[in-house]
């Protein structure tokens, strides 16, 4: 590629050398053009002979005067052209055998010179020279004045060694922003047509494939926006599976209470249960179920507003001492009652303040201990642990219950998930996830550690607090 655009680069710069050469003789033949006699009505000189103009002419009648070049004005505009030749050309003017002008070294101004020694300089100088003769017309007369002009092959060769060069340099740099060019837009297209491709997937609704592209720059514009691409494909397809299992889980933890209900008002309306004592007990049952309905309805409202923004507008600096006494005292009291040994410390510096929601901490609170107290058998512990740590401040609860196997740990916070120690307890598997969003969007962060059999650990750490 690079080799056919030199080509025409290299016709180019020997055109324009020989150019230069034909437009340098041109303007200062132009010069001696332009020169006029001294008087129009000029003899017609004698038929040209070898050293016609470098011998005296006949003496021309007294009344006409020679044509000579002896305007000022003439010889300095010939003078003016033979300063501004290029290094390569030498020029001289010879008028009846003298040397008025020159700008060669063997022929210097105002010397005596025959036509064969003119001769014998180009047979002895051919060989580095290239010459050229112009005669200025004047009425198609010829005149008395010779121009002999000369180029160097050498530097000529020189030049066009370097003009070459010049030119063959910038045919290779061309060709390789063309091949850059051509390149850079083949992979971009490439890319475009594959990130199509891609888009028309995610719009159909397929979040399988991930957003990929074969790109060489991989810190580009079109890298990071088929990157973002992808974040959002891992987003939408979470948000799928999320909506599925949200599905999944509401149809299986409301069809238990609806069909005990159905079958008690069946039962009721077929006169099945007759005594006034089994009406009441079926009352009470139904009664427990559409409380646990509504229970199951306030957690979904409650679990969808954390997705809003709307609760950080209600942050607030919280005397974290002062606001985890009574959390605690709650907790003991409650845990006498359900028949738990709940014991708690807070060891925290009486004046530390955190930012929070206190009433979502307040539910992250009695989820933990919730969750705590049904998995704890009666008289089980569990602890409250309020401390800091270096910068940081944790929150512990601690139980002896049932514990968790490994594998369920990676899975607590899941919406609607359920370890396989909890499947006999009522709920629906939100509280824990609940209690995961309103830590995060605090800004927290939450550890667990549980051994089956042993019991469970759930930290919170509060960081740089001090």
């Amino acid at each position: 590629m690079g080799f056919v655009l030199f080509l025409p680069f290299l016709c180019l710069s020997e055109i324009a050398i020989a150019k230069r050469f034909r437009t340098d003789n041109t303007a200062l033949v132009r010069e001696f053009n332009n020169i006029k006699p001294q008087k129009e009505d000029l003899p017609t000189p004698p038929d040209f002979q070898d050293d016609f103009l470098f011998q005296d002419p006949p003496a021309p009648p007294s009344t006409e005067k020679e044509f000579k070049l002896d305007a000022k004005n003439d010889r300095d505009r010939i003078e003016e052209r033979l300063r501004h030749l290029p290094p390569e050309r030498e020029a001289a003017v010879i008028e009846r055998g003298k040397v008025i002008l020159s700008t060669i070294k063997e022929l210097p101004t105002g010397s005596a010179i025959a036509g064969k020694e003119i001769w014998n300089l180009i047979d002895s100088t051919n060989n580095n020279y290239s010459y050229h003769f112009d005669t200025p017309k004047d009425d198609n007369k010829e005149t008395q004045l010779l121009m002999i002009s000369r180029e160097n092959k050498n530097l000529r060769r020189k030049k066009t060694v370097i003009n070459n060069s010049i030119f063959i340099t910038v045919a290779v740099f061309i060709a390789v922003i063309l091949v850059l060019i051509y390149s850079i837009s083949t992979s971009l297209f490439n890319a475009l047509v594959s990130l199509e491709n891609q888009t028309e997937n995610l719009a159909k609704g397929d979040f399988s494939t991930p957003v990929s592209i074969k790109h060489k720059n991989n810190q580009d514009e079109l890298t990071k926006f088929a990157q973002n691409l992808e974040t959002l494909r891992i987003a939408l397809k979470t948000n799928k599976e999320k909506k599925s299992l949200f599905i999944m889980g509401i149809s299986h933890d409301l069809r238990t209470p609806i069909a005990v209900i159905k079958g008690y008002l069946e039962a009721l309306n077929d006169d099945i249960l007759t005594t006034p004592e089994e009406h009441k007990n079926a009352y009470t049952i139904i009664n427990s179920k559409i409380n646990l309905l509504e229970n199951m309805i306030n957690e979904l409202i409650n679990y969808e507003k954390l997705d809003s923004a709307n609760w950080q507008e209600d942050l607030v600096e919280i005397n974290l001492y002062e606001y985890a006494k009574p959390l605690l005292k709650s907790a003991i009291i409650n845990g006498n009652v359900l028949k738990r040994k709940v014991t708690g410390s807070i060891t925290i510096p009486e004046k530390t303040i955190v930012r929070m929601n206190p009433n979502l901490v307040r539910r992250l609170v009695e989820n933990l201990f919730s969750n705590a107290i049904r998995y704890t058998k009666e008289e089980g512990t569990i602890n409250f642990l309020l401390e800091r740590k270096d910068k940081d401040v944790t929150f512990s609860v601690i139980d002896n219950g049932c514990g968790m196997k490994q594998e369920d740990i990676s899975k607590i916070f899941d919406l609607f998930y359920r370890s396989s120690n909890s499947r006999t307890e009522p709920g629906m598997g939100i509280g824990l996830t609940v209690v995961k969003n309103i830590v995060h969007t605090h800004g927290w962060s939450i550890d667990v550690d549980s051994e089956l059999d042993k019991g469970t650990r759930f930290v919170i750490t509060i960081p740089n607090i001090f």
